[in-house]
């Protein structure tokens, strides 16, 4: 009898599959992997950008520890914990509340679920634009509205205020934020079944027990999405500020994101910017692992 022989290579389907994911590997290679690979790369070296002539030189892990040690990276990072805490804080039951609402059956509701959005999809520069003329010490809307209640008799610097200031661009970064985090739990909210209201009705159960009961465990998944994505926002927030103080008064609205930027633009420390930008996506990775941790075990427990 002849041995029946092995197949081996790819089949003709296969080698066609290869081909048509090959012009999208090629993009994400291009646009994802290289960058990451590259700024890994020259975060253990000094490149000497203001001074090309002594080349680069290799210093290990000199740049992650120039960030770990640098005061105004530590001041930066409180400031950044500070708008992660108020968009999370604040956004996710402002969201969770709207959407209940817009779950709800009420005239144009397909209208003011359209309008919820526009924040949303206004570019971060656009907005930092409109709260700047909103926080206007001189012609601005707030102090106009504020003189004409009689709350107060003269314009007030919002923004020149160092503890005043960082709390006004959280608000204005939560204003963008909340329309999405509301759509997402809007989309979790209609995937329970209306029978597990009636059973908590049954029960004897009022609205607070099933918001308790049923609903917040159901959305932990939701939840922990909110969780994420404020959070990789509070650590990468640069356009509000750079519009609106351009990290002042003072340093005193100075973020990761913006410090990362002048790190890299405005002193060219390429090296020390590279290692700053790991540095903040390995915190975002470890801050994501605690929150999914901390929300399957909430909804182990229920």
């Amino acid at each position: 009898m002849t041995a029946v022989k092995k197949k081996t290579g790819l089949t003709s389907k296969q080698k066609f599959g290869l081909l048509l994911i090959a012009p999208s590997f090629l993009i994400i290679l291009g646009l994802m992997i290289y960058p990451l690979v590259y700024s890994l790369g020259i975060s253990v070296f000094n490149l000497h950008i203001t001074a090309p002539w002594l080349g680069t030189t290799f210093v290990g892990l000199k740049n992650y520890l120039s960030v770990i040690t640098d005061p105004d990276m530590h001041s930066a990072l409180l400031h950044t914990l500070f708008m992660a805490a108020v968009g999370i804080g604040l956004g996710i039951p402002i969201s969770l509340f709207f959407a209940i609402i817009l779950n709800k059956k009420f005239p144009m509701r397909g209208l003011v679920r359209g309008i919820l959005i526009i924040p949303w999809v206004i570019p971060g520069s656009v907005q930092g634009l409109l709260w700047s003329r909103i926080f206007d010490s001189h012609y601005g809307a707030l102090n106009g509205i504020l003189i004409q209640l009689g709350i107060i008799q003269d314009p007030v610097s919002w923004l020149l205020n160092p503890s005043r200031a960082l709390f006004l661009i959280a608000f204005a970064s939560l204003w963008g934020a909340v329309p999405m985090m509301t759509l997402l739990y809007l989309a979790g909210l209609q995937s329970i079944p209306d029978e597990l209201a009636d059973a908590c009705h049954v029960d004897g159960a009022n609205w607070g027990g099933y918001l308790r009961y049923i609903v917040i465990p159901l959305l932990l998944p939701i939840t922990l999405i909110n969780l994420v994505l404020r959070t990789i926002d509070a650590f990468t927030m640069f356009d509000l500020v750079y519009v609106l103080t351009g990290g002042g008064p003072a340093g005193a609205t100075q973020v990761t994101g913006y410090y990362l930027y002048e790190a890299a633009f405005t002193k060219l420390n390429y090296g020390y910017a590279s290692a700053l930008a790991w540095l903040i996506a390995i915190a975002v990775t470890l801050l994501a692992i605690f929150y999914s941790r901390f929300t399957i075990k909430e909804d182990t427990a229920s």
